[in-house]
């Protein structure tokens, strides 16, 4: 299987150091946008026409966009003629979304991989982290969350995006749902065409 990856110039290297020991596993292409410099400002739209303009394109099984990219894969499918997902919205998770793909587990033009894989991940991280927690000898905390000197990305903290649709309803539910699965941290932020949310 021939998987072409769209990315953005700032998450470019650090998509090729977390693909780089699946790429005897899958056949692995990636495709730069060259118009935004990160992927939560591309609509589908612009990353069908910067697409299009890519002859190996077209030679993809399976066309991956970021997770938070603006709109529906099924935009770059219809032009290009190849079957297109949206991927998870932190690269961290592409490894375990292309060894799922291997197995067969299809993902969604509409919804980024992480949340179609949410019950898989969440198991997988809270094994993953307690066996690297264990291991590691600890900097310092931060109320009752461990930091230690060379992390990798152990510290689960999740960006809540304000958007059209946000309240402080979805928020609080958000802030619920989040607890139960063990997230450490809440960073509020917004995308470009962001309002206010009164808290």
């Amino acid at each position: 299987m021939r998987v072409l990856l769209v990315t953005s110039r700032i998450a470019r290297p650090i998509l090729e150091e977390v693909v780089k020991d699946l790429r005897n596993l899958i056949d692995l292409d990636v495709f730069e946008l060259r118009s935004v410099p990160i992927a939560s400002l591309a609509t589908t739209k612009l990353i069908a026409s910067e697409l299009a303009t890519y002859e190996k394109s077209r030679e993809a099984d399976l066309i991956v966009i970021p997770g938070l990219s603006i709109g529906s894969a099924k935009e770059i499918q219809n032009l290009i003629g190849v079957r297109a997902v949206k991927g998870p919205k932190y690269l961290g998770d592409l490894p375990e979304m292309l060894k799922q793909l291997l197995q067969g587990f299809v993902f969604s033009p509409d919804v980024p991989a992480d949340e179609v894989m949410r019950e898989k991940l969440t198991k997988y991280y809270q094994t993953r982290l307690g066996e690297v927690l264990q291991s590691r000898k600890p900097l310092f905390k931060l109320r009752n969350v461990v930091f230690t000197e060379t992390p990798p990305p152990l510290n689960l903290i999740y960006e809540y995006l304000v958007s059209e649709y946000s309240s402080v309803e979805h928020l609080e539910t958000k802030l619920n749902e989040l607890r139960t699965l063990s997230y450490e941290g809440v960073v509020v932020g917004c995308g470009v065409e962001c309002r206010a949310l009164d808290l």
